[in-house]
């Protein structure tokens, strides 16, 4: 097996890593969208290629996985003079996630290289059935900063829902609303600047 940079011969074999992933957190998570309906993760991987910010492991001209980022960028998590890099869920994927070999070694090289591009923090979304990769990348150091859910807000248990709808109403946005959810943004910004921790 041999780490090397990702580029763009290996984004048909990424992109099928990722859709895989995405399928396997449908299978308990309904809620999540088709994949066709996410962003167009081709494309976002060719970007990331042409960044050179990210490792491939091959194998036999196999892909065994691979792990990327957007290139750093300033103001990371809320900070007002330091850069950060982010791998999305679409920016990593795994042949075999119980492989905790291969997923170390890429989070090894990818990490040296975003420090040597300058980012001081960096952060890894993954999906919650990635128990490997949560391990792996614990074991490195790193705990969990956030923990986003998602889930149907019809099955919140009887007895927290009656407390909940006294001071709280439920819908569904419409992606033409996201834009009213910047102020909690905002709020979860103003306590990660208070908090110094790493992301995974």
């Amino acid at each position: 097996m041999e780490i090397i940079d990702f580029n763009e011969n290996h984004v048909e074999q990424a992109w099928q890593l990722v859709e895989n992933a995405f399928k396997n957190e449908q299978k308990t998570n309904k809620n999540l969208p088709d994949f066709s309906q996410t962003c167009d993760v081709k494309d976002e991987l060719r970007f990331f290629a042409r960044k050179k910010l990210g490792f491939a492991a091959v194998e036999n001209g196999e892909l065994l996985g691979f792990l990327c980022s957007y290139p750093p960028f300033m103001h990371c998590y809320g900070s007002p003079d330091e850069s950060g890099v982010w791998s999305p869920l679409h920016a990593h994927g795994f042949k075999t996630e119980e492989n905790t070999k291969v997923l170390k070694l890429l989070y090894q090289a990818a990490g040296e290289k975003w420090r040597n591009a300058g980012a001081k923090y960096h952060s890894i979304t993954f999906f919650s059935h990635q128990k490997a990769l949560q391990a792996a990348l614990s074991q490195y150091g790193f705990g969990c900063r956030c923990a986003d859910s998602m889930m149907d807000v019809n099955n919140i248990p009887e007895n927290l829902t009656v407390q909940c709808r006294k001071i709280l109403q439920f819908a569904k946005l419409q992606w033409n609303s996201l834009s009213s959810c910047g102020g909690f943004a905002r709020l979860w910004q103003n306590i990660l600047r208070r908090r110094r921790v790493f992301a995974c």
